[in-house]
């Protein structure tokens, strides 16, 4: 009794040790079902008297499995199995339900356990002595081989760790379901602006790379790179509340017609409103045409006072604005574009830009002319 008081304990502990692993690495965007499985395992199958030696995890209504087996010195080794499904019936239970079974084995022969494994499963383990099997969300869960009889404690301790991964994975992709009906949307919204204005769907895509590009290059951390490779994209949302006979007209705006057009800005920032996610996004809309010098618009903030991700889309556009045909202007070459935005000209000086991101546009330069190639339009 006291060696099995003192397994519970050990039970336990690798339970709560599985739950912290799983809690603190878990992100739900870039979730890895193997990696969460593989904890599993090691906390399961770890070096102990009483520990199974095999765990299966079967999935895809049980075509599909892995076999994690317990080596030397705690190694772990996986196998992909590919499984028929009724063949697993003898030892699934019934949905949420746990099923302990203690097999012993007679002799070198397997005679009560033909037929009712699959092959693939014995090939690997050789024998089945014990398991416990647990089966929910469609996900059947197995421990093979305890020393000893296996009893309702080892069936919780296993059911519980098999429950806190399932969970983990169904959370991850419904939050992943979530994020892809997000970013349709914005990407939507990018295109339905984009309909009454001359700049293509290509053009969206080459300003999220090359404001990614500055981004990775001034050090920014990986979740503002990420982000700004998907939101630059929304820097001319608001042109969706512009005429296009302005937003397509081929000579010099008037006054009145230059008003309008700078409200894209605001209008934008309207659009994407308040919602924490979409900050950058707002960001972006309403400042990617302030100058570090003060001279842009809508509200003439000068150097940190403009958010770096619209100091950084500001470069990205101007640089696409240049290479980009126009109905006011042919396109530019790479090399008078990078020209024009170095050494200025009547409208772009490089006081406009950030020195920071001024100095990575120059390092990174041939990046630029890269993305454009790789992503020019058919009109470009």
């Amino acid at each position: 009794m006291n060696d099995r008081l003192q397994n519970a304990y050990k039970g336990v502990d690798r339970l709560n040790e599985h739950m912290m692993v799983a809690l603190t690495s878990f992100e739900p965007l870039s979730f890895d079902r193997d990696a969460i499985e593989m904890n599993l395992a090691k906390r399961l199958l770890v070096p102990d008297e009483r520990a199974p030696k095999a765990l299966l995890i079967a999935s895809n209504g049980g075509t599909t499995g892995r076999m994690y087996r317990s080596k030397d010195a705690g190694e772990i080794v996986r196998d992909e199995l590919h499984l028929n499904p009724p063949s697993l019936k003898a030892i699934s239970p019934d949905e949420g339900e746990v099923r302990i079974s203690n097999w012993w084995r007679d002799g070198e022969t397997l005679p009560e356990y033909q037929g009712r494994f699959p092959r693939e499963i014995l090939n690997l383990l050789e024998f089945v002595e014990n398991f416990i099997a647990f089966r929910a969300g469609g996900t059947l869960v197995v421990a093979f081989n305890y020393a000893g009889d296996v009893s309702a404690f080892e069936a919780e301790v296993l059911k519980g760790l098999a429950i806190h991964t399932l969970v983990i994975s169904a959370m991850s992709k419904q939050i992943q379901e979530t994020e892809r009906a997000f970013r349709y949307s914005v990407e939507a919204l990018s295109r339905a602006a984009e309909e009454n204005d001359e700049e293509t769907w290509e053009h969206t895509i080459r300003v999220n790379e090359y404001a990614r590009t500055l981004a990775e290059e001034m050090g920014m951390s990986r979740q503002f790179v990420d982000d700004i490779g998907f939101f630059a994209q929304m820097h001319d949302v608001g042109k969706i509340h512009i005429h296009p006979d302005i937003l397509r007209k081929p000579g010099k705006l008037s006054p009145e017609e230059w008003e309008i057009m700078k409200s894209h800005t605001i209008a934008g920032a309207k659009i994407l409103g308040d919602e924490p996610r979409l900050k950058m996004a707002r960001n972006i809309a309403l400042s990617h045409h302030e100058k570090w010098d003060g001279s842009g618009y809508p509200c003439g903030l000068r150097g940190e006072e403009i958010p770096i991700e619209g100091r950084i889309t500001m470069m990205a556009d101007v640089y696409d604005a240049l290479r980009s045909r126009r109905s006011y202007k042919p396109a530019f070459s790479h090399e008078k574009a990078y020209r024009i935005i170095v050494e200025g000209d009547s409208r772009t000086t490089p006081d406009h830009f950030d020195p920071e991101v001024f100095k990575a546009f120059r390092r990174r330069s041939d990046d630029f002319a890269d993305i454009f190639e790789r992503y020019k339009g058919e009109n470009e």
